[in-house]
């Protein structure tokens, strides 16, 4: 009798260390999120991705030539390193590729304005020699330059402080309504490739922009002669205005230059780019070297074209194919 109780008590034990190692149950969640992701190419190339090839083709002699517009949209909201890959590799076929500034002053109200501004370091209006751009005007009157100048250097810009240039003034093929030459890539104020007016020198008329809208109603002269202050009509001279109080002349620091289209006249789209300054390539629209990472950013477009050259002495055999790949770097 004795041992059956010794038993049921070793039992009653045994139970009692049984439940005291029964391990706790704890939720591995308390509930679920389960997303399908559809996936969207990050970059488009015109707004195609890359199951789309785009082509274009030239009819060119030897030298340097234009391909068309084309664009890259990041639709991504991070940058994305880049880079042109030209593919074959030709011998006496050279491509880089040329960003583009978009301009638009299109609809209401009158007056719109779109620029790129350049702004130049110890650069005084005597020594500027040049100034060039490449053009694609799209719509309405091509792109005019200001020059906004400290003339009597009280770091305040006056009423004579600010030269204009425009290509009506300067190519005599313009002819209103025949504003400008659309469509086709030109330089500065040529109407057609090569006439002569493929840059601003010391022969482009320029008038006071405050004082006018173009060279009848304004002081006006040429370059060169802005520069040696011998302007008959210098504003300084042509009206009692006690605000003109500087003589413009070579001494006159530049304090930025603008390459600007608006809306006065007609209403204007256009694509501006390799910009220089005395041949100095000055904008942040630097060329693009074929082979180059460049950098994206976060929900922009780059406007590019691109910039063949071919060797004249290149055997003109049938056709040249070069596909220029578009890959992240």
């Amino acid at each position: 009798m004795q041992l059956t109780k010794k038993k049921t008590a070793i039992m009653a034990l045994a139970l009692i260390l049984c439940i005291g190692t029964v391990s706790a149950v704890f939720l591995d969640y308390f509930g679920r999120i389960q997303t399908t992701i559809t996936l969207n190419q990050s970059v488009l190339l015109d707004g195609k991705d890359y199951q789309t090839p785009i082509s274009e083709s030239l009819t060119v002699y030897g030298g340097y030539y234009y391909g068309d517009f084309h664009y890259l949209d990041n639709k991504a909201n991070v940058p994305v390193d880049i880079m042109f890959e030209a593919l074959p590799n030709t011998e006496g076929i050279e491509v880089q590729y040329l960003p583009f500034a978009h301009l638009t002053a299109i609809g209401k109200p009158l007056g719109k304005e779109a620029r790129i501004v350049i702004i130049p370091e110890g650069l005084t209006l005597g020594d500027l020699e040049t100034i060039s751009w490449l053009v694609n005007t799209v719509s309405g009157y091509p792109p005019h330059i200001d020059i906004t100048l400290d003339v009597d250097g009280d770091g305040i810009v006056d009423t004579e402080d600010m030269l204009t240039a425009e290509l009506a003034v300067n190519n005599p093929a313009y002819a209103p309504p025949n504003y400008g030459t659309y469509n086709t890539w030109l330089s500065t104020f040529e109407m057609a490739s090569g006439d002569g007016y493929g840059q601003i020198n010391d022969n482009t008329i320029f008038w006071v922009t405050k004082l006018g809208a173009g060279d009848e109603d304004a002081p006006s002269s040429t370059l060169a002669h802005w520069k040696q202050g011998i302007v008959d009509n210098n504003p300084d001279t042509w009206t009692p205005d006690p605000d003109l109080s500087g003589i413009i002349n070579a001494n006159a620091p530049i304090v930025k230059l603008e390459i600007e289209v608006d809306n006065w006249i007609v209403d204007t789209e256009a694509y501006i780019g390799k910009v220089e300054v005395n041949g100095i390539p000055c904008t942040g629209l630097p060329v693009i070297a074929e082979g180059e990472t460049f950098t994206l950013p976060a929900n922009e477009i780059l406007y590019f074209c691109a910039e063949y050259y071919i060797d004249p002495r290149l055997v003109p055999s049938g056709s040249y194919t070069v596909t220029t790949y578009v890959k992240p770097a």
